[in-house]
C-alpha cells in the first residue's frame, strides 16, 4: 500500500491495524519534503481538512496526521483534523477519542464538539447528543457547524418547519459546512424542485462524492421530468452505494425512459433486492423489471443475471433474499421470459421447498408456458400434498389429470402442441 492509495482501503480496518500501517510508513515519510514531524504549519492542516471533506486524503497523509497527534499533543486542531480523518475511514471510536481531546484543549473550536455529537448520534444514543447538542448552542449559538447538526438532526426526526428555520440560519454564516445546502435542497425540494438542484450542486462542487447531494440531485431532476439529466448523479450514487434510499428505482426508471433498456436491469434488480426481503405486499420493482425485460433479448437478461449475482452472492456480500427469486420468477414470466422464470423459481424451491405459492407457480408455468406437463403435473401433487384440502391445489391437480387422461385420444390437442413446438410458441 502506498500514500497514493485511496482512503477506501482503509475502510473497515482495525485499530491495530491502523497503527502496523503508520509504523510501515513512518519510515518512508522522512524521505518525502516537508515531512518531519517537528515541521507543520495551519497550512498545512487547512489542506488536509479540505482533503478529508473531499475524502481524497490519501493513506500517507492520515499517517502523517498520526505522527503530527503523538508529536503535538497538546494542539487542538492537530487532534481535531486526525479525528476527523479517522471518521472519514470508519475508525469512530479513535475519531471520538481525538475530538474530546479536541474539546479539551481548545473550547472555542466547536468542530470537536461536533464530531462527538455525530458520533453519539451514528450510536443511537439521542439522549446524550441532544444534551450535548443543547450546551453546544450555549456555548456556540451562532456557529454554522452547531447550526448544522441542530438542523439535521430535527430534519432527521420530522421536525421540517424548525429544521428549515436553523438551516438557513447556518446558510448565511461564513464558513458554513457541506451538508448545509444539500439538507436545504432535501427540504425544498417537494416543492421547489429547480431550487433544490441549485442547492444540491453547490454542496457537490465542494465535495463530489457527497451521497446525499448526489441523492437529492438525482430525486430532483426526476421529479422535473429531466430524465436525461437524473443519469449522471444516479449512476454516480448506484456507483457508491446501490441501496441508497431511492435511486437505484430512479436510475433504472430514467435509463428506461431514455431507452437503456440492458442498462435499466442492473439496477432495477438491485431495487428488488432492497424491496423483497419477505414474502407478500407490493413489490414495485418487479413491475420495472417486467417492463425492462419485455425489451431486451434472452441473452442479455441472462447476462445481467450472471453478473448481477457474481455481484450480490458469495462470502461477506449477503444481498440477495430468498422472496427476491420469487418476485424476480413472476417479473420474468409477465415479460415472457419462461425459461428464465424457471430458472429463477427453482431457486427460490431450493431454499423455501415448502411453499405452496410457489409450487404453484412453477406447475402453471410448466403447463402453460413451457408444455410441461408432466412436470406441471409432479409440481401439483406436490402443492396438493402439502395442502391437501386447499380447493386451489385440488383444482390444478385434477384439471390437469382430466386434460392428460384424453390427450392421446385429443386431435386438436396434438395438433396445438405440434405447432406449437414447430413454432416455439407457447402452449395454447
Amino acid at each position: 500500500m502506498t500514500g497514493k492509495n485511496s482512503l477506501q482501503s482503509l475502510r473497515g480496518i482495525s485499530f491495530a491495524q491502523h497503527i502496523a500501517l503508520i509504523i510501515a510508513l513512518s519510515a518512508s515519510l522522512s524521505t518525502v519534503p516537508g515531512a518531519s514531524a517537528q515541521e507543520f504549519s495551519s497550512d498545512l492542516l487547512d489542506k488536509y481538512q479540505e482533503k478529508v471533506e473531499k475524502r481524497e486524503l490519501t493513506d500517507q497523509e492520515l499517517s502523517r496526521l498520526a505522527e503530527l497527534a503523538q508529536t503535538y499533543k497538546d494542539n487542538a486542531r492537530v487532534h481535531l483534523v486526525y479525528g476527523l480523518a479517522l471518521d472519514l475511514v470508519g475508525l469512530n471510536d479513535q475519531a471520538l477519542e481525538q475530538f474530546k481531546l479536541s474539546d479539551k484543549l481548545g473550547p472555542k473550536d466547536s468542530q470537536a464538539v461536533v464530531g462527538i455529537i455525530h458520533h453519539l448520534l451514528s450510536r443511537g444514543d439521542k439522549a446524550a447528543a441532544k444534551a450535548m447538542l443543547d450546551q453546544a448552542m450555549e456555548r456556540f449559538p451562532n456557529d454554522a457547524n452547531v447550526l448544522y447538526v441542530l438542523g439535521r438532526t430535527l430534519l432527521d426526526d420530522k421536525h421540517g418547519q424548525e429544521a428549515e428555520s436553523v438551516l438557513w440560519r447556518a446558510y448565511g454564516l461564513p464558513n458554513r459546512p457541506v451538508g448545509v445546502a444539500v439538507s436545504l435542497a432535501e427540504l425544498i425540494m417537494p416543492y421547489k424542485p429547480e431550487l433544490a438542484v441549485q442547492y444540491a450542486q453547490e454542496d457537490l462542487k465542494r465535495q463530489p462524492d457527497n451521497r446525499l447531494g448526489l441523492a437529492v440531485l438525482t430525486e430532483a431532476y426526476f421529479n422535473l421530468g429531466e430524465y436525461r439529466k437524473t443519469l449522471a448523479p444516479a449512476a454516480r450514487i448506484f456507483a457508491l452505494d446501490p441501496f441508497y434510499r431511492n435511486c437505484a428505482d430512479l436510475y433504472a426508471r430514467s435509463l428506461y425512459w431514455n431507452g437503456q433498456y440492458r442498462q435499466g436491469l442492473m439496477p432495477a434488480l438491485y431495487c428488488l433486492a432492497r424491496q423483497a426481503t419477505y414474502m407478500g405486499g407490493n413489490m414495485p420493482a418487479s413491475e420495472v423489471i417486467a417492463q425492462i425485460s419485455q425489451k431486451v433479448s434472452s441473452r442479455d437478461l441472462s447476462q445481467a443475471l450472471e453478473e448481477f449475482y457474481q455481484n450480490t452472492i458469495g462470502p461477506g456480500k449477503d444481498i440477495v433474499r430468498t422472496p427476491f427469486y420469487y418476485y424476480l420468477a413472476q417479473a420474468l414470466s409477465r415479460a415472457g421470459h419462461h425459461e428464465q422464470a424457471l430458472v429463477q423459481i427453482d431457486r427460490f424451491l431450493a431454499a423455501d421447498p415448502r411453499c405452496v405459492d410457489a409450487i404453484l407457480f412453477k406447475g402453471r408455468l410448466q403447463e402453460t408456458k413451457l408444455g410441461d406437463y408432466q412436470g406441471a403435473l409432479a409440481s401439483y401433487r406436490l402443492a396438493h400434498a402439502l395442502l391437501p384440502y386447499n380447493p386451489v391445489c385440488d383444482q390444478a391437480l385434477v384439471r390437469l389429470e382430466e386434460r392428460l387422461s384424453v390427450r392421446e385420444s385429443d386431435l386438436a390437442w396434438l395438433l396445438r402442441d405440434g405447432l406449437r413446438r414447430l413454432l416455439n410458441l407457447p402452449p395454447i
